[in-house]
C-alpha cells in the first residue's frame, strides 16, 4: 500500500509540472493513478503494469511537445525581424541568395527618432573652456546639462533640441579629439543619417562680459587691438585679448572697460 502510493505520488508529481508547462492533463491516466494508489498490496503487479503503461504515455507526450517546441524553433529561424523600428535601406542580397556568415547582412534600419548627433571637441578647446571657468569668464549650469541646438545647412535652426548622452572618456590618437554624442527629438524624420549639421551647445553664461563687433578688432604684429575715442577726442589705440566669437562679434576678455567709446567703422584711417 505504501508502495502503490509512492508510485502515485512520483507519478502524480509528473503531471503536476506536465499541467505547469501549460498542457492538459488526460483524466484516464488520474483514473489509473487513483485506482493504483489504493490497490493492496497483493495486487500491485497487476497494476505496476498499467502504472507503467501510463508512464509511457506520459513520456510519449513529453517527447511530442519537444519534438513540437523545437520545429517551431526552426520554423522562426526562417524570419528575420528588425530589432528596431525605422527605415530600410536597399537589400544588400538578392531573394534566394544563400546567406552565410560571411554575406549575413540583409539590409540596414535606421532609426529617425529620436536621432544620435555626433560631434568631437579638441583637447585644446576642452583645456580652453576649463581655464575660463576657472578664472570666472565663463559659468554652465551645476550639473553641466546642456542644451544642443542643432543648425542645418542651410542656416535654419531645427525646431526641436536635445541633450548630450554620451561622452567618450578617451582621446582620440589620431584627431586629438574626442567624442561627444547628442540625442535629438526628430518626429518628422527631417533629419537623415549622415547628414551634416552643426551643433551649438546653449547653458553657458559669461557674466559681465563685453562684447564688440568683429570688424572693430585690428590684429597687427603684436596681437589684436582696439581704437577707442580717448581724452579731448583723440584717438587710442588700445590692445585686448580676444575670446570668443559669437554670431558676428567678439569678447573681449582683456583691455576694455564697460562705458568706453569704441571706433568700430573707419578706424585703417586712424592714428595715435
Amino acid at each position: 500500500m505504501v508502495f502503490a502510493a509512492l508510485l502515485h505520488d512520483l507519478i502524480a508529481q509528473g503531471f503536476e509540472r506536465y499541467n505547469r508547462d501549460g498542457s492538459a492533463m488526460d483524466p484516464r491516466l488520474l483514473v489509473v493513478l487513483d485506482e493504483a494508489a489504493n490497490t493492496p498490496l497483493p495486487n500491485l503487479p497487476q497494476w505496476a503494469a498499467t502504472i507503467t503503461g501510463a508512464g509511457i504515455q506520459l513520456v510519449t507526450v513529453w517527447q511530442s511537445k519537444a519534438q513540437l517546441e523545437s520545429a517551431k524553433l526552426d520554423l522562426s529561424y526562417t524570419v528575420i525581424s528588425s530589432p528596431v523600428n525605422g527605415i530600410s535601406s536597399y537589400a544588400a542580397v538578392a531573394d534566394g541568395t544563400y546567406v552565410s556568415p560571411q554575406n549575413s547582412q540583409l539590409t540596414t534600419v535606421s532609426v529617425l527618432s529620436p536621432m544620435w548627433v555626433n560631434f568631437s571637441l579638441s583637447e585644446n578647446e576642452y583645456q580652453r573652456i576649463e581655464n575660463e571657468i576657472k578664472a570666472g569668464r565663463l559659468r554652465l549650469p551645476a550639473d553641466r546639462r546642456m542644451i544642443v541646438e542643432i543648425e542645418k545647412v542651410d542656416g535654419s535652426v531645427f525646431p526641436f533640441t536635445g541633450g548630450i548622452t554620451f561622452a567618450d572618456p578617451s582621446y582620440n590618437p589620431q584627431t586629438g579629439t574626442f567624442l561627444i554624442r547628442a540625442s535629438v527629438d526628430n518626429p518628422k524624420g527631417a533629419l537623415r543619417p549622415n547628414q551634416y549639421v552643426r551643433a551649438r551647445l546653449k547653458g553657458g553664461v559669461r557674466p559681465n562680459a563685453i562684447l564688440i563687433p568683429q570688424r572693430a578688432v585690428q590684429q597687427s604684429g603684436q596681437g589684436h587691438f582696439v581704437w577707442l575715442v580717448g581724452k579731448n577726442n583723440q584717438a587710442e589705440q588700445r590692445p585686448v585679448t580676444v575670446g570668443d566669437w559669437y554670431e558676428d562679434s567678439w569678447f573681449i576678455n582683456e583691455g576694455l572697460r564697460p562705458g568706453e567709446q569704441l571706433v568700430v567703422d573707419g578706424a585703417q584711417r586712424l592714428l595715435p
